[in-house]
């Protein structure tokens, strides 16, 4: 149902959705994050952060009266949206290796890692 704690390979692989969601999206792969340097829209939600939190965040919520194209979590707790290929930035990471804070069976990036998802 989603990432388990090895790290993501490349090229991206698909990931199905969870019982409680209604779309499907697909996992972009894990990439570095210099601090607030390449996605667009953060937020941090502590002890509540899944990767399914963070989708619907972004990409059904509009945020800031805009659709976002991907989702990112990082550092077990934070949250990140933008459009396009943003995130390819500074390149792949092979350090998203953190449990989420509201799922410990998913993996919410790492530090200055994040796991994409579209």
């Amino acid at each position: 149902r989603s990432p388990t704690a090895v790290p993501p390979t490349f090229p991206p692989t698909p990931v199905p959705t969870s019982s409680n969601f209604d779309y499907q999206y697909e996992y972009m792969g894990c990439y570095f994050n210099p601090p607030n340097t390449v996605m667009e829209q953060r937020i941090q939600k502590k002890g509540i952060m899944t990767i399914e939190w963070c989708l619907d965040y972004c990409l059904t919520k509009n945020v800031a009266q805009r659709p976002y194209e991907n989702a990112a979590v990082e550092a077990s707790s934070w949250c990140s949206c933008t459009t396009g290929d943003r995130y390819t930035g500074y390149g792949p990471s092979e350090y998203c290796n953190q449990p989420c804070d509201g799922d410990s069976s998913e993996i919410c990036g790492g530090d200055f890692a994040m796991s994409v998802y579209r």
